[in-house]
């Protein structure tokens, strides 16, 4: 689904968070963050499926303590190559951003607490 959506475009939309944005494999370091990620996933213990996670009820904690509770590796980035976070310039894009604060609202959160930069983003 990720490549169809964010290198292909030939899925227009996903998940119900995600729309076809292609070409992001283009940009440079973008293969080896794939690459990583794929790294990170590979190393989990046991089955974790991110999808069906309720994402809000880990919203108030932060990102470095739920990643240790999911035992989620850390990123390891050679010198030059960007990999954001989901609070850096890059790392979410406003679509997601504007779909999880509209979610926010339908299910009676205020979505200005629930999506805050996270001082323990590691």
């Amino acid at each position: 689904m990720i490549v169809s959506l964010f290198e292909t475009g030939y899925l227009a939309d996903g998940a119900g968070l995600f729309q076809a944005d292609p070409g992001h494999l283009e940009v440079g370091g973008m293969t080896t963050r794939l690459a990583d990620a794929m790294r990170r996933g590979a190393q989990l213990d046991g089955s974790h499926d991110f999808l069906e996670l309720d994402w809000f009820d880990l919203a108030d904690r932060p990102v470095g303590v739920v990643r240790r509770e999911l035992r989620v590796t850390d990123k390891q980035m050679p010198p030059g190559v960007f990999s954001p976070g989901p609070w850096e310039t890059g790392g979410i894009t406003p679509f997601q951003l504007d779909s999880a604060r509209a979610r926010a609202v339908k299910i009676g959160r205020d979505p200005a607490t629930q999506w805050r930069p996270d001082p323990d983003r590691s």
